[in-house]
């Protein structure tokens, strides 16, 4: 990829870079390039029309601050400002338990903020639907059943018809969509910078946040952050967005799981440092004490709540074994 990314920014910059930075490893789709004392993020996107979307989001959200700057953009590369910071997950790992929650409500303060710009740039009418993917809603009432055949245990029971309507009620509006930690800044200011947005489009509301709360890099406070700022009003509470969280922590489950296949844990540190998927018990164990939470308040999942214990019992197990073994 370097020779193609040189041969890019040549033609961009009437020059080779000064030096490529590879932050994420070679086999990542983003790498830093250097002039002199400018440093620039070139991008390279599966298709033409994701990298036209993601320029038309970073113009368009330019004046909330949240976003990085556009630069150029030549089919499906994609040149955009460097911006200085530490990644939010990092940043959450090293921080007091005080200022993870300020961290934690300022992530969720940003989305929703850009959620309301986006509703006033027409972001929402022109950016793709999300919800037309095929199979997408299908694959995440799936994952629990995927997670059960992994540990052979028993798969909940629930009404899949009633907990699809409930995830995909409310009026579509622009999602980031894939709004994990790993994909926001923290700049030395402060101040939250959320990158990589090829994959938004129009979905529910609750998705973000829940993308967000729901990741295995998110601390877990005992309670649930207010999600003032999203709408509607109350949604914290909502059918709608506990019955996503909940799914797509099974998603992030599953995710875990399959990475792990019938190996050993990956190293707590080397996930960190890499933004790898957290492919840990410690992580594990997080979101199933998390997502039980949200199972107890959403009538029609106490299905879950047994199914969280197991998974949390299993892995806890393959832990031991894996310690001594």
């Amino acid at each position: 990829m370097s020779l193609i990314i040189k041969a890019f920014c040549k033609a961009h910059f009437g020059q080779e870079p000064d030096r490529i930075q590879t932050p994420g490893g070679r086999r990542r789709k983003t790498i830093i390039v250097e002039y002199g004392p400018d440093l620039y993020v070139v991008s390279r996107r599966k298709t033409v029309a994701r990298a036209r979307l993601e320029e038309h989001v970073l113009k368009a959200l330019a004046p909330t601050g949240h976003v990085p700057g556009f630069v150029a953009r030549s089919e499906r590369y994609l040149v955009q400002e460097y911006v200085p910071g530490q990644r939010l997950t990092k940043a959450l790992e090293t921080a007091a338990p005080q200022q993870q929650r300020h961290l934690v409500s300022l992530a969720l303060q940003t989305l929703a903020q850009l959620q309301a710009a986006a509703a006033q740039t027409g972001l929402s009418d022109q950016a793709p639907a999300i919800g037309k993917k095929k199979g997408l809603e299908d694959s995440l009432l799936t994952r629990p059943e995927r997670i059960a055949t992994i540990l052979d245990i028993a798969a909940p029971r629930f009404d899949r018809a009633a907990l699809r309507r409930d995830f995909t009620t409310g009026t579509p509006v622009f999602v980031k969509w894939d709004a994990r930690p790993g994909n926001a800044l923290l700049r030395p200011d402060g101040s939250v910078c959320w990158f990589d947005w090829e994959d938004s489009g129009r979905y529910v509301s609750q998705a973000d946040p829940a993308w967000f709360l729901a990741d295995e890099w998110c601390p877990d406070f005992g309670e649930d952050p207010s999600l003032e700022g999203f709408a509607p009003e109350g949604l914290a509470d909502s059918p709608e967005y506990l019955s996503f969280a909940i799914l797509h922590s099974c998603h992030r489950l599953w995710l875990i799981l399959d990475r792990k296949g019938s190996g050993r844990w990956w190293s707590y540190e080397s996930c960190l440092e890499n933004d790898y998927i957290g492919v840990t018990a410690q992580h594990v164990d997080r979101i199933c004490t998390r997502a039980a939470r949200w199972a107890s308040r959403l009538e029609g999942a106490e299905a879950f709540l047994t199914f969280f214990a197991e998974v949390k019992r299993k892995t806890a197990a393959a832990a031991d074994r894996s310690a001594t073994g």
